[in-house]
């Protein structure tokens, strides 16, 4: 008889199953196998990626081996007094674990040998100061100790072992291993959350109907396009009618109703239902429907569900459960394909007649409710108990296992992450660095590098720079700041669908995960890199916490802050609504005479994409953002980005300060005709040449002369400076109000 023995290491400690030599190439009945891991990470094992090229064991992969991994199964054979030895499943009955160098070595010491007495074959085992890990050391000397060295399994000749996580370890039982994962998963599984659900009739169905084959017989009165009233009038006896006799669809398909969303909307999970006729429904009920959806109503179908089980008694309502395929669609088809009798017409399709119809919209709302607190709990739970055995505590504790939880965890937070909401706008951070922000770089763009305009930097403020993105209907993530959309291949000036992935995140802190596609997988290559396209599989876990991984943070208030010089002025265009910052005056050119541009006051909010010009005192000045709408007209135009602007050889006008006088000059043109243009600055192109243009207010040209003769006049020029009279053109403050000197 075969009996057990167990090795009891104290209070708190492992109690470990030691089992029976082998013998005859045999191992004993009572064999235990167990998992070994490091508490600092590292799984004990023979397996080639486990080990270095010697042969000699590693403790550089934590990966959770698989349950039937002979490789990493060990068992212990021995006694206290005599010492105990290590076999492994894979390398068989006649080998051991054998510390094959100078004991104290902080080299890779630990390889399989053939079986024998020698010392170096013989351990200690004993506990760790660590609660539920023990310590390992060589029988003959006691400061010897098991220790994770660098990437290797070596000795570390200290005591101080005893309280090292390095040097601690966890033991395993196979047995308990697969189900307390198991346990414990499904406790995270089931963690409670609420799911809202919110069921909306469909508005105007009504209108939203067509049938391929509408009856044409007039015995059924107005059973013809366009006339749905009788599905809608709560009266069984007035029906809709499929076509029969000698015609059939008009496409040749099977007979449907078909509903119509209407232009850019859709719907992804509702309930369908019908009332039967009041007489006959043993005829030409339907029994069998088909629901397909599509987002072309001529093109190709999704089956959504097929409904069976249909009501074939007079009068009677059915209702669906909710219908969804996971996906949205603009078109829903109700194909019937069976009925109580499969009559048929002209053309061998069944035909089939309702006395009702009715389409509710279902959304579906899932709350964190204390999801990751009782998951916690639960798993609080499972480590005290004690059915399972007595190393279901441990098994959590594992790094393997803590990591395969800590995923799961990461899954059941992607369930409630929030997507991008349309007209929001965001931050898009790295999950593998923070505080390091996508931007555009627009320098990029104008050195013919769009490929490298996709960035992400630390410095990056939040609100300001190029890092602001919003998400539009069509799926795309525009750059607020300057309206190019993003993509893994390059700064697109048209849209790019961005497919945005929940793959986990931490309940706590409310910070979520996700994966960006657009062109390939958004792919931080690093800090001040460009992004790349990492073309790979969105395999949801494996992308957590690195460059693969971005956090998306919504940005409550934005803006760009414009610095005026000493000649105060400047130009702005915004790609965005923006309040004007006191002090500030914005003008439109709404007209062009002669050398003039007639400049008309923008007030208090500055229109996306309004290109103007900006008087203020020397200074920094912030626009932040506004949802209130505003319209202007300005004859100028602007670039939101650093870019070379082509007008057809027309003379581009940018703003300039000559001699004392800012006006509209001549920009200097590149050797193919284009001039450069800064981000977010105006220009004017397109009016009639002149020299240059002076400003005019309102119509108000300027004035030929002024008197500084007269007691009541004060002048100052532009840099706040008061002059005595007046010696050249340009822009004076008059009395306190601007006037134009020609």
């Amino acid at each position: 008889m075969m009996f057990l023995c167990f090795l009891a290491l104290g209070v708190n400690a492992q109690v470990l199953k030691v089992s029976g030599a082998p013998s005859n190439g045999e191992w004993a009945e009572n064999t235990t196998w167990y998992l070994i891991q490091n508490k600092i990470g590292g799984v004990v094992s023979t397996a080639a990626g486990y080990c270095n090229t010697e042969g000699q064991l590693g403790l550089h992969k934590s990966t959770k081996p698989e349950n039937d991994d002979a490789n990493a199964l060990w068992c212990i054979v021995g006694s206290e007094a005599n010492g105990y030895k290590f076999y492994n499943k894979a390398s068989g009955t006649g080998k051991a674990l054998y510390a094959s160098r100078v004991l104290d070595s902080g080299s890779a010491s630990f390889h399989m040998e053939a079986d024998g007495d020698a010392v170096n074959f013989l351990f200690d085992i004993a506990n760790s100061q660590k609660s539920g890990y023990i310590v390992i050391k060589d029988h003959n000397n006691q400061n010897n100790y098991w220790n994770k060295r660098g990437q290797n399994l070596a000795y570390w000749n200290s005591t101080g072992a005893t309280n090292d996580d390095g040097s601690s370890f966890m033991f395993v039982d196979v047995a308990d291993y697969e189900a307390t994962i198991e346990a414990a998963l499904g406790c995270i599984d089931k963690a409670a959350y609420v799911s809202t659900e919110t069921v909306t009739p469909v508005d105007g169905l009504q209108n939203m109907l067509y049938s391929n084959a509408p009856c044409t017989n007039t015995q059924w009165g107005d059973q013809f396009e366009g006339h749905w009233e009788r599905l809608f009038d709560n009266d069984p006896a007035t029906i809709f009618h499929s076509e029969y006799g000698t015609k059939t669809s008009v496409d040749g398909l099977g007979h449907y109703i078909r509903v119509d969303m209407g232009e850019e909307k859709t719907i992804e999970a509702f309930i369908f239902s019908f009332r039967t006729r009041n007489t006959n429904c043993t005829v030409n009920s339907p029994t069998e429907i088909v629901v397909e959806g599509s987002n072309d109503a001529d093109g190709d179908y999704e089956e959504i569900a097929v409904l069976t089980g249909l009501p074939t008694t007079n009068s009677t309502d059915y209702t669906s459960g909710v219908l969804t395929n996971g996906k949205a669609y603009r078109f829903i088809r109700y194909r019937v394909t069976k009925t109580s009798t499969n009559q048929k017409d002209g053309g061998g399709k069944v035909f089939f007649f309702i006395s009702e119809f009715g389409m509710s919209e279902v959304k579906v709302v899932a709350e964190c409710d204390g999801a990751y607190e009782s998951a916690l709990e639960e798993l609080e739970k499972l480590g005290n108990k004690v059915g399972m055995g007595n190393n279901v505590a441990s098994v959590l504790s594992m790094p393997a296992v803590q990591t395969e939880i800590k995923n799961a965890m990461h899954a059941l937070a992607a369930k409630f992450a929030p997507l991008p909401v349309v007209g929001k706008f965001y931050n898009i951070r790295s999950a593998s660095s923070h505080s390091a922000r996508l931007y555009i770089n627009t320098t990029a763009l104008v050195y013919n590098a769009p490929d490298k305009a996709m960035c992400w930097a630390n410095d990056y403020n939040k609100a300001e720079g190029n890092a602001v993105w919003t998400v539009e209907a069509n799926g795309a993530a525009k750059n607020v700041h300057t309206g190019l959309y993003l993509s893994t291949a390059e700064a697109k000036e048209s849209p790019v669908t961005a497919t945005i992935n929940a793959i986990g995140g931490d309940f706590v802190n409310e910070k979520y995960q996700y994966t960006i596609g657009a062109n390939g997988m958004l792919h931080a290559q690093g800090v001040r890199n460009a992004i790349v396209g990492f073309d790979c599989k969105d395999d949801g876990q494996n992308n957590q916490d690195n460059a693969s991984a971005w956090y998306i943070d919504e940005v409550e208030s934005f803006g760009y802050t414009l610095s005026v010089s000493a000649a105060e002025w400047s130009t702005l265009v915004l790609g965005y609504n923006a309040v004007v910052p006191e002090g500030v005056t914005c003008y439109a050119v709404s007209a062009v005479n002669g050398s003039y541009a007639t400049l008309t006051e923008v007030e208090g909010i500055l229109p996306a994409n309004t290109a103007v010009l900006v008087n203020a005192a020397q200074g920094n000045y912030t626009f932040t953002y506004t949802s209130e709408a505003a319209e202007a007209t300005s004859m100028l135009g602007g670039t939101l980005y650093n870019k070379n602007v082509n007008h057809n050889g027309a003379t581009v006008y940018v703003l300039s300060n000559v001699d004392g006088v800012v006006g509209l000059y001549p920009a200097a043109a590149n050797e193919d005709g284009t001039v450069y243009n800064n981000a977010n600055k105006a220009y004017l192109a397109g009016a009639q040449d002149a020299p240059y243009y002076s400003f005019s207010f309102d119509g108000t040209t300027g004035i030929e002369e002024v008197e500084n003769t007269a007691a009541e006049t004060v002048i100052y020029d532009l840099t706040g400076r008061r002059v005595q009279q007046v010696n050249k053109l340009g822009i004076y403050i008059v009395n306190g109000k601007q006037m134009l000197v020609k």
